[in-house]
């Protein structure tokens, strides 16, 4: 039996795209794309302005510094290093 250079490209091209096709492992689920789509709608609701704000007060919360001692605040890391607790 005789096969042409064609139809064995053709039968390799097929079952190397039904092999992939079996074992490929989608990622994103239809759960996990509604999820997205209601978080986007809740961020739609959102200005930009409120955005923002909200960002900015998490990044100062994370990059503040409160003194365990005295419970004093400072905002910046140099003022937390220079800080002496006086009992």
């Amino acid at each position: 039996m005789r096969f042409s250079l064609f139809t064995l490209t053709a039968l390799t091209v097929g079952l190397l795209a039904s092999f992939s096709n079996a074992r490929s492992d989608n990622e994103l689920e239809a759960r996990d794309i509604e999820y997205f789509l209601e978080q986007r709608e809740m961020l739609d609701a959102l200005s930009t302005r409120e955005l923002i704000e909200e960002l900015s007060v998490r990044l100062d919360r994370r990059y503040s510094h409160t003194c365990g001692k005295c419970g004093k605040y400072f905002k910046s890391s140099a003022m937390y290093d220079n800080h002496v607790c006086k009992p």
